[in-house]
């Protein structure tokens, strides 16, 4: 095991403690009634959790990746869903604008979603292009000034909540990173899928009609899209792993305490094993 830092310590007994009083009590009821935690996100803005690992200059706090998972993994075995959205909105928006985009968009979009004001999203995948994201059919047309985006995305975490969306469509020189923010006309969403759970993390279509994105607001290269959005995912998997280990945690602790507490033929059930 890793010994902590100071610093590692102090984040993790604070998250822990903000976990327990402000995530696991209201977690059920949040997933029951499918509504998105925003009340939960907000603070989490504020005790500077959900730009973990943006730099300092950009409005993130600047930590290292273990300090990030460790955080990961005590909001993930308090609230599955909250561990969710976390993941993406301070994981690929902010790792792509990070490493990809301009200063002027670090400063008009990057800084609001690492200070905890606005929420990211990722949206890559299509019905027809999960696995296989090169095969994607949404489009960006090339026009005066820019591009008008066109097709569906699908399956995109946190849709219709998000203040703003990386959106993977393409080009005439392939597969490109658009910016694109939720109130740009010609942008919709569908309702929440039905899940078998994460109910309180919406994931939705992403449509868009002929949504113009400015020259400006094209990430990167054109025909980079791909990459850089692969380059996102894989700094992504930390994540992943960190929830799975939290949820996976949780599941022990509630089965643990269950078999303490019930008894059959005389004893607890623990006393069987």
């Amino acid at each position: 095991m890793i010994a902590l830092n100071d610093e590692q310590t102090m984040v993790l007994e604070m998250v822990r403690r903000f976990a327990r009083e402000e995530l696991a009590e209201r977690a059920p009821e949040y997933d029951k009634r499918g509504e998105y935690p925003w009340p939960q996100l907000r603070k989490m803005g504020e005790l500077g959790l959900l730009g973990m690992n943006t730099p300092e200059a950009w409005g993130g706090t600047g930590l290292d990746a273990v300090t990030w998972a460790l955080v990961m993994e005590e909001i993930a075995a308090a609230d599955p869903s909250v561990a969710v959205i976390f993941s993406v909105t301070s994981g690929l928006p902010q790792y792509m604008l990070l490493r990809f985009g301009s200063d002027e968009q670090k400063e008009k979009y990057l800084r609001p979603l690492a200070e905890g004001r606005w929420i990211g999203a990722f949206a890559l995948t299509e019905a027809s292009a999960g696995s296989d994201p090169k095969g994607l059919k949404s489009t960006a047309e090339r026009v005066d000034g820019g591009y008008r985006l066109s097709g569906v995305k699908s399956w995109i975490t946190s849709g219709g909540q998000a203040q703003l969306y990386v959106i993977m469509a393409r080009a005439p020189e392939g597969i490109t990173a658009f910016l694109v923010p939720a109130e740009a006309e010609g942008l919709s969403f569908g309702e929440p899928e039905e899940k078998m759970g994460l109910h309180a993390a919406h994931t939705t279509e992403v449509r868009m009609d002929g949504v113009f994105v400015p020259e400006a607001d094209r990430l990167g290269e054109e025909g980079k899209g791909l990459h850089y959005a692969l380059a996102g995912l894989d700094s992504g998997r930390l994540g992943i792993a960190a929830q799975a280990v939290g949820i996976a945690r949780a599941a022990f602790e509630i089965a643990r305490d269950y078999a303490d507490e019930r008894e059959q033929f005389g004893r607890k059930i623990r006393e069987f094993q």
